[in-house]
């Protein structure tokens, strides 16, 4: 059976391409970050496929919970490497691909556990579905997605706010926001809108912070 192992290309990718001490270690050009983007984000997929077609052909819930547990302590060894990368990483481009790996092995926890910790006799998912199914209250946004979305980035690189992750970050806010023209908006879409900055965004990012300072100093 060909791909027995789903975590291969992410297992090579953390271990030689974004590995600052592997000899075959290449910051990734700004032209291959995208098709790099895209090849992590389907190697992702490709691993939640795998765990739920193993434990769909399983008959037996005890002889899932180990098949579960190997997956999540794969993806928890692969967390911390890159984690490991990331900090020894000075290259801004092999930092933000870290990143995005981080973030998406983050989501692919999350993903993992909703949907077979209840298999596994773990019952935090429960907790989880009685949270996601409380109120949401929402705050207005008077300023563009995108434009907020800078704000959070530059606060989460500043440490003025505190998270295991950027990703972490806009799934903490974003969701108890809206605007004028979106009731409900995405995270993942405002965390992507994070990737290429459009230079008028900028701007008007900045002027909302002067206004701040302003309205502040006014106190």
């Amino acid at each position: 059976m060909e791909n027995r192992y789903p975590f291969k290309r992410l297992d090579e990718l953390v271990e030689f391409k974004l590995d600052p001490l592997s000899k075959t270690f290449n910051a990734p050009a700004e032209e291959e970050q995208e098709a790099m983007r895209a090849s992590i984000s389907a190697s992702l997929e490709e691993i939640f496929t795998a765990l739920n077609a193993q434990v769909f052909l399983l008959f037996s819930s005890n002889a899932a919970v180990p098949v579960i547990q190997a997956f999540k302590n794969a993806v928890a060894w692969l967390h911390l490497r890159v984690e490991q990368n990331l900090v020894m990483t000075t290259d801004l481009a092999s930092q933000e691909m870290n990143r995005f790996l981080l973030e998406g092995l983050e989501e692919l926890q999350v993903r993992i556990d909703k949907r077979h910790d209840a298999l596994a006799g773990q019952p935090d998912n429960l907790k989880r579905m009685a949270a996601d199914s409380a109120v949401n209250y929402k705050v207005l946004l008077k300023m563009s997605v995108d434009q907020f979305a800078i704000i959070l980035k530059a606060a989460d690189d500043a440490r003025i706010l505190a998270s295991r992750s950027l990703s972490m970050v806009f799934r903490s806010v974003i969701p108890h926001i809206s605007t004028t023209k979106t009731e409900h908006v995405s995270w993942k879409s405002a965390r992507s809108s994070t990737y290429k900055m459009e230079e008028n965004d900028k701007s008007a990012a900045i002027a909302v912070l002067k206004q701040l300072i302003d309205r502040i100093q006014s106190y």
